[in-house]
């Protein structure tokens, strides 16, 4: 009702217009027997009315009535599962597909741009569908909070925005639709200056008593080398300083005159 009579009929209208493209289904969520959850969805589109299209886009794609839609939510990155099993793609299709750039390149007022044989060109591949799917990795719900409309048995939340779990994330660069890389302005490690990672300001991870590489872990089968890269310390190896020979180990650990340990 509020669509059709409020003083706001041009917010209101934008907002019904986004919503016929970004909308969702009741059938595919999981709480579709509530409505809070569906007009906080539609809400995204009444405040972002006037705003710009990216906005809207990120709102829409950080709630879980989407998620669920699209089933990215609890999406887990290939590491964590099997390197054999890729994330799922559904979101990484349609928001190129059905919410962005469509299925093949235009000009700046809409006519279609044509390759030297007069063939429509398509915006992506299928390797950019594939990179699309391990951006959307890791995506879980918030936690549940009170006073709002919800199901007893119900542990996240319907209302505020997904949050993303590290540790389910796809690590690995991502393609854009340029055939570079998504993070390409910033420098390479070949690119950096001689030591660096010795110079002011210098930045150093405590892992404590987890040695493995974040983006070599696997599903626990063997290397060539014969082991796993998941806790073998026979296969990963450790950087340790030689106590009588090394200079850096004389410079980083000299005991203090008063004879403390390194």
């Amino acid at each position: 009702m509020i669509n059709l009579f409020e003083n706001d009929q041009l917010r209101q209208r934008m907002a019904w217009s986004l919503y016929k493209v970004l909308n969702v289904a009741s059938d595919f969520n999981n709480d579709r027997i509530l409505n809070e959850g569906h007009l906080a969805f539609y809400d995204i589109f009444s405040y972002n009315a006037f705003g710009n299209y990216f906005d809207v886009l990120k709102e829409v794609v950080f709630s879980s009535e989407m998620a669920e839609q699209l089933s990215y939510n609890n999406n887990l990155a290939s590491r964590r599962v099997s390197y054999e099993q890729v994330p799922d793609e559904n979101m990484g299709r349609e928001s190129m597909q059905l919410y962005s750039t469509g299925l093949h390149k235009l000009n700046i007022d809409g006519t279609p741009i044509l390759d030297a044989d007069g063939r429509l060109q398509k915006v992506y591949e299928n390797h950019h569908v594939e990179t699309n799917a391990r951006l959307f990795t890791g995506w879980s719900y918030s936690y549940r909070r009170g006073n709002v409309e919800d199901l007893d048995h119900s542990s996240w939340s319907r209302f505020d925005t997904m949050k993303i779990v590290p540790d389910s994330h796809d690590l690995s660069p991502k393609r854009d639709l340029n055939e570079g890389w998504i993070g390409d302005r910033f420098p390479l490690c070949t690119d950096l200056p001689p030591k660096h990672f010795l110079k002011k300001g210098a930045k150093y991870t405590l892992r404590g008593n987890q040695g493995d590489p974040l983006l070599q872990w696997t599903d626990g089968r063997k290397t060539k080398q014969g082991g796993s890269w998941e806790g073998s310390g026979n296969i990963i190896k450790r950087l340790t300083l030689r106590k009588n020979s090394s200079e850096l180990y004389k410079a980083l650990c000299a005991a203090p005159e008063d004879g403390a340990a390194c």
